[in-house]
């Protein structure tokens, strides 16, 4: 389980490095998400390829902001990573990585040892241009090594990250 962590960085880390390229963020454009834009600023954000797609665009029951200035604006998360890969099958992921701050910890986290909290939200961008929530994963670092657990309830993170509330597990 120790290793499970170390191996988790070494994944996003390379995924870090994978980007798409002038032509692959033209096509998109082309698919009609050219009035994508970007909402937040900064160096966690990144404003274009698939990122930037998933970033300027809304979902349907949380259209105040867009996904990148929610997640950008959402203050409990103390770091904030996206990435982009391809699949075999041509589906692009999109993968937010978000450390929690230890402030979102409740008492019975803190006394079973839990050290650090990400979330990962994948979103998946099919070859007509939509996108959607494929998962959201949850890894607690604990003493004795990470833990992941899937996330099945995606009504109980999303809403709690656009209007800035604290996410409990």
């Amino acid at each position: 389980m120790r290793r499970m962590f170390p191996v988790l960085l070494c994944c996003l880390a390379s995924f870090s490095f994978a980007g798409c390229n002038k032509a692959d963020s033209d096509a998109t454009k082309k698919a009609g998400n050219d009035n994508a834009k970007p909402a937040a600023q900064g160096a966690d954000v990144k404003r274009d390829g698939y990122v930037g797609v998933i970033q300027g665009a809304t979902l349907d029951k949380l259209q105040k902001n867009t996904i990148g200035g929610a997640f950008a604006g959402y203050r409990y998360f103390a770091t904030r990573d996206w990435n982009e890969s391809k699949t075999k099958d041509g589906k692009i992921v999109v993968d937010f990585y978000g450390q929690l701050d230890k402030v979102t910890f409740t008492d019975r986290d803190r006394s079973a040892g839990l050290i650090g909290r990400a979330l990962d939200i994948k979103f998946v961008i099919n070859d007509q241009g939509a996108f959607w929530i494929d998962s959201i994963s949850r890894y607690d670092n604990k003493p004795g090594g990470m833990e992941s657990y899937a996330v099945a309830d995606f009504g109980s993170v999303l809403p709690k990250i656009y209007a800035n509330e604290v996410i409990r597990f």
